[in-house]
Order: structure tokens, then sequence, then C-alpha cells
């Protein structure tokens, strides 16, 4: 009987992968995939959002797949309209409803959906500055009802958006109740040209957590150990890495004349319909930027000689990973006194700006950093990467540095979490009560298991997509990478890649139903 009982079990078995194969081969003869794209700057100019969206839904067709397309900006609609391409502009199709109860319906729509409606609003800075509270909750009931209907008469596969706004929240919450899949594509920092999707909206790359979960046990092959082993060594011996790359904010032709573009679309254009277009407080933040680059350099020092050290890399603080994913860490003069409130004798902690985010903390920020007794401000002009090589322990919400000194073989202490959090070498803070403890453990920390970090490159590879998906922002960084972006190559590996993703999507529901 058990002898039988184990043939019928490997018939199952040799069944249950045949079907899956039929099923694979199935969906790549016959399934005909229908996605939702936002239309946007992606970081660069209206025009080059606009080309950029153009040429990859004409890459989409080619393949046979149905895009619908939507945007937040009247410009970007024109401007595709031009191209022959339909955009929905949901600021006007938003106001074809009606609220009644604002906080009644609002609450109900919480419930339905399991949200925190200030946490929204309070993570979309363009609408919470630009707009009062009664009508920034006016509108967002007004997007629910526009992305219910919208997404129960389109009944997409699948849609490609971003982690932050009212724009992608809304849809992220709706979707997840009527079983869409929304995905949230991340530059990735490991490969160059390469993005990572996820389902989740904090910053967690969920193929990567899927795919670690099963293999983590598994032995490498010789191959596989042999690439993550050279990648490692590559990144670790990269003397590039150790070259500081500044970028100060400047006022130019170029940039006036942007500005200028802007407030005419603002005014001529989008006719002020859309708060995610304001050029005079984007003037002034630039302005404020200009003015804080030159002055922030008095608040900071240079690292003492032979100091041991924790050191903090301060995010922006407008960024999604602090506004959406970690709103607990806002204030980050707040997390640095923490752990200088729990540093092991003779530390200190070394807190400093990105070089390329010179000029966007405010002032304050550095004057409350200052006052800690145990803390130093370190000048943004100093390099990361030496500055990791040198501490003790790296102290990180989430980012890349992180990353780094993983790759660095030095202790990463982390308060919030991460892509890399999953490979069980970093010193993760979950209770705040016990940061002394934990902060003493990274320290102390002698052993770094490199076979574990070579699991996890390997693991990392192998759900990444070739593939950049947006600009360098021009008006910010001084440069454009336009051509990079928009060159037939790119376009066909973002098109492969997010069908690929697809497919993958699909074939997990086959599996799982």
């Amino acid at each position: 009987m058990i002898c039988k009982y184990i043939k019928f079990k490997k018939l199952v078995n040799s069944n249950s992968k045949l079907k899956i194969k039929i099923n694979l081969k199935k969906i790549k003869m016959e399934k005909k995939f229908k996605i939702l794209l936002y239309g946007g700057s992606y970081d660069g100019t209206p025009k080059e959002g606009a080309e950029f969206m153009h040429q990859l839904i004409s890459g989409f067709n080619k393949q046979g797949v149905e895009t619908l397309l939507i945007t937040y900006f009247n410009e970007q609609r024109l401007l595709l309209k031009e191209k022959g391409l339909n955009c929905i502009y949901i600021p006007s199709e938003k106001e074809k409803f009606i609220v009644r109860d604002t906080q009644k319906e609002l609450r109900e729509l919480e419930i339905k959906y399991d949200f925190c409606a200030e946490r929204i609003l309070l993570g979309d800075l363009d609408y919470s500055n630009s707009v009062s509270r009664k009508k920034a909750f006016v509108d967002l009931v007004k997007y629910f009802k526009f992305w219910e209907q919208f997404l129960e008469k389109e009944k997409p596969d699948a849609i490609f958006g971003g982690d932050n706004r009212f724009g992608n929240l809304v849809p992220f919450y709706i979707s997840k109740k009527k079983n869409i899949n929304f995905n949230i594509i991340y530059w990735n920092p490991m490969i160059d040209n390469a993005i990572s999707i996820s389902t989740n909206k904090i910053g967690i790359l969920s193929e990567l957590e899927e795919m670690w979960d099963k293999n983590k046990n598994k032995e490498l092959t010789k191959e596989e150990r042999e690439k993550a082993k050279k990648y490692v060594q590559q990144f670790r011996e990269n003397k590039e890495k150790d070259l500081l790359i500044i970028t100060k904010p400047t006022i130019n032709f170029q940039k006036i004349k942007y500005a200028l573009e802007r407030i005419y679309a603002s005014l001529f254009i989008e006719k002020r319909d859309t708060p995610y277009l304001r050029p005079w407080r984007g003037i002034k933040s630039y302005f404020l930027m200009f003015i804080r680059a030159r002055i922030s350099k008095f608040y900071s020092e240079k690292p003492k000689k032979g100091e041991k050290f924790i050191y903090f890399p301060l995010h922006f603080h407008l960024e999604t990973v602090l506004l959406i994913s970690h709103p607990h860490f806002f204030h980050q003069e707040r997390l640095v006194e923490i752990i200088s409130q729990n540093l092991p004798a003779g530390h200190k902690v070394y807190v400093k700006s990105h070089p390329g985010h010179l000029g966007v903390h405010e002032l304050s920020l550095f004057r409350a950093i200052k006052k800690l007794p145990n803390v130093r401000l370190i000048n943004a002009n100093t390099n990361s990467r030496k500055l990791i090589k040198s501490s003790s322990a790296v102290a990180v919400i989430a980012g890349t540095a992180g990353w780094e000194a993983t790759l660095l073989k030095k202790p990463v202490i982390s308060f919030g979490s991460s892509y890399y959090d999953f490979s069980g070498l970093t010193f993760r803070v979950i209770d705040l009560n016990n940061a002394d403890r934990i902060i003493n453990q990274a320290v102390i920390n002698t052993q770094f298991n490199d076979e574990i970090l070579y699991k996890f490159v390997n693991t990392i590879k192998k759900t990444i997509y070739p593939g950049k998906e947006s600009f360098t922002a021009l008006y910010h960084s001084n440069k454009s990478n336009r051509e990079e972006l928009l060159n037939e190559k790119n376009i066909k590996q973002l098109v492969d890649s997010l069908i690929s993703h697809l497919k993958k999507q699909t074939t997990k529901r086959m599996v799982n139903s």
C-alpha cells in the first residue's frame, strides 16, 4: 500500500509539473495582457516623458499587449494626443463624482480598503501644501470613486505605478481588493541599467523576498558562487567608488528657461487644476537649496582621525522612503538623538548629507543635530564609502548606504525596512527600547558570513529586470540621460521585462489556484 501511495504521489507531482508547463505555454501562445500605465515626466521634462510613454506603448502594441493610459497632467494628455494616444486626464474625470458627506464617506472607504486617509494626505506634500485639508479630503474621496468605477469597467491584468501620492496609493488599495496586480517599479542600486518590480509599497522587494525564502537554504552551484563572489570582490576593489561626485544646485539660463516654461504650463495649460504642478513653490524650494548649499558647510566638520563612530547617512526628508514607507522617522534629528543615547562607550555618531542632496535639508535640522554632545555633522563633501570603511557600524532607515556597507562587510543597524534585511546580515531594531543592545551587538560583531552574502547576491540577480525607467531630473542634477532612456534597445528591454514579469505573475496565480 505504501509503495502504491508513493507511486501515486509521484504521478500527481509529475502531472502537476506537466500542467504548469502546459499553462506556461498557453500564456505564451494565448494570453493577451491588458495593462495600465501612468503618463508623467519620469523625472525628465514633460516632452521627454511623453516621448518615453509613446515609445513604450508602441513596444507593447507590437507584442500584442493592450495598454490603458492615465495622467494627472493636462500638458501630458495634450502631448500624447498629438502622438495619437488617448490618455485619461484624472483631475477632470474625478469632478464627475459628488461627495455629500466627506468624513462619513472617507471613513467607510478606510474600513473597506484598510488604509489611513491622514497618512495618504501627509505623504503627498504636493496636495497638503497646495490645497486646504478640507478640499484635499474631498478630492481623496473623488479619487476613490473614480478609481473604483474605472477599474471595475476596464479590469486590467496589471497596473504599473509608483509608491507615493494620491495617484498611486488610491489604486494600490483598491487593486488589492479587486485582485488586480499593482506593480511598483524601483531603480535597482546593484546592477546598472536594471529595475526591480514589487507589489509592496514600503520599499520591500516582494519577488526578492519570495525567492530568498525558497533558496536561502539551498547550496549554490559552483558557477553561481563564482559569479556572486566576483561581483562582491569587484565592488570591494572598485576605486571609482571612492571618488566623490558632488551635485550643487546652480542657477543658469537653462534652468531659468525651464522655470518659465513650467509657470506658463501651470497658468495656461493646466489652469491650476493639478496640485502636482506649482512652479512657484518649486522655484522657491530650489532657490532655498541654492542658498543652503552654500551655508550648510559652516555647520559641518571633517572626521577626526582615529575616532570610533557609527555612520548615519541622512535621507532627503521629502522622499518616499520617509513620507510613505517610514513616516515615524520623518524627523531624522530625533532618530539621530536616539542613536546617540544608545552608543557604546568611546563612540560618536557621524551624520552626513548625500553630496547629491546639497541644500535640500533645512538648516534647523543641522542646528538640532549640532546640539547633541556626541554627534558630529560631517561635511557632505566627505566620501561616504570611506566613512563606511572607517566606521564601527552603519545605521540606516533604508537606502543604498546599508547595502554598500553589507558588501563591504560592515555591520548594518537597520531601523526601517529594506530589501537587504531579508538576508539576515543586518541588525534590525524592531523595538527602540532594545536599541542599545542591538547597537552594541553590531559594534562588537567580528564575524561576517560571505556565503550568505553570495547566496543573497545570486538571488537578487535572479529577480532583476534589464532596462532603465527614469530620467536624471535635468533641472536638479545638471545632466541628462535622455539618450540612454529613449534609445530603441532600452525601450525593448523595458517592454520585454514588464511582459516577463506579467507572465511570472500569471503563472504564479495558476499554480496557486
